[in-house]
């Protein structure tokens, strides 16, 4: 399974928002998350089959849902 290459990642990283404050839980790693979201996408796999070197199977799920209305359904 390939990763997101460093060049694709600095430009991927800046359309992600980033936490705005130290409130509450700690930021999650966007990078491995999106690579987990990748994985799934890729293989077909359900979500509480992911490999854990991408965290959580529900924090990534999680953070999908979250990253899909922050990417696709904002104006």
């Amino acid at each position: 399974m390939k990763h997101i290459p460093d060049s694709l990642w600095s430009e991927l990283e800046k359309l992600i928002p980033q936490k705005k404050n130290n409130l509450g839980r700690s930021e999650f790693d966007n990078r491995k998350t999106l690579n987990g979201i990748i994985y799934i996408v890729h293989t077909g796999a359900q979500w509480n089959m992911l490999p854990e070197k991408y965290g959580y199977p529900s924090t990534v799920h999680g953070n999908f849902i979250k990253l899909t209305k922050v990417l696709f359904f904002t104006n």
